[in-house]
């Protein structure tokens, strides 16, 4: 049995992983981001102390509307969190400290319109959310000790009744297929189950460290997406939504939706993680049965 200690563990994500490690007989803690807000890195340690395992999701949704005020939020729920955890492990005996760092970083790490990256090819972007995943992980540089530490880039994770699913379908559900911008923009994604088995996989699997893209194989553009929920929901009014509308109705967050950032999972791949869900279809059959 292996102790797990999940950081930021409250959301969709935490709690997924919670039930499934749960399930699997380990012994799992989950840590809200207040776990940082009134303590010192002394006693971060102390609660941290003698896990095996620690799952790094804590930060700001980027779904709210970028204020000036947000994107500095955006920024500490991450970085500065992520350097109280890096202190507070570095305080830690060696028979203390973990032997597994897993932190949530994004595919938003990669350049905008680049070919389909895999972890060696992708180098980081110059926009916001680029510039935020690459100090979030540079954050784990610091850290003391022979740990190992994995790097995840998520993709939009996908399930049936929380996240971005519900949001994403809940035009056509009203007769209505929307196409973003472009409708060029591929969409990395990952179905949660899939999510979960990825971050077992890593636990087992030593060969797994740095960056890992956490992702299905198949990355369709936004126009796909809409062709595929539009025959799901028999939709017949399209609605192309300019990048100037969704600018204004949005604000600066707007990118989120159109900009283009593709990743694949090479590294899963080559372990031979299986995914249950390797295309978008696959994962609509799934999340419009439940």
């Amino acid at each position: 049995m292996k102790r797990i200690a999940i950081i930021g563990g409250t959301g969709f994500v935490g709690r997924a992983l919670n039930k499934h490690f749960s399930d699997k007989g380990e012994d799992v803690t989950l840590f809200g981001r207040n776990l940082f807000a009134s303590h010192s890195a002394q006693e971060v340690s102390h609660e941290i102390s003698g896990y095996d395992v620690l799952i790094n999701l804590a930060g700001a949704s980027i779904s709210g509307r970028w204020t000036s005020k947000y994107r500095k939020e955006i920024c500490e729920s991450r970085i500065e969190t992520t350097s109280m955890l890096v202190q507070a492990i570095n305080l830690l005996t060696t028979e203390d400290k973990p032997k597994l760092i897993i932190t949530a970083s994004a595919v938003g790490y990669y350049s905008i319109g680049s070919q389909e990256v895999t972890e060696e090819e992708g180098e980081a972007g110059e926009d916001f959310l680029a510039q935020v995943c690459k100090a979030w992980e540079a954050a784990f540089d610091k850290l003391e000790g022979d740990i190992r530490v994995v790097r995840t880039r998520l993709g939009v994770v996908l399930s049936s009744n929380q996240g971005a699913f519900p949001q994403l379908i809940l035009p056509f559900r009203f007769g209505l297929a929307t196409v973003l911008g472009s409708g060029k923009q591929r969409l990395s994604w990952v179905h949660i189950s899939d999510l979960v088995y990825a971050f077992e996989a890593i636990i087992h699997n030593e060969q797994l460290r740095d960056a890992v893209n956490v992702v299905a194989p198949d990355a369709p553009t936004n126009k796909a997406v809409t062709s595929l929920l539009a025959k799901r929901f028999s939709t017949i009014i399209k609605i192309l939504i300019p990048t100037w509308i969704l600018q204004i109705g949005i604000g600066p967050g707007y990118v989120v939706l159109t900009d283009d950032k593709s990743a694949f999972p090479k590294k899963l791949i080559d372990s031979d993680f299986t995914f249950a869900y390797p295309t978008f279809s696959s994962a609509l059959d799934n999340l419009l049965q439940r």
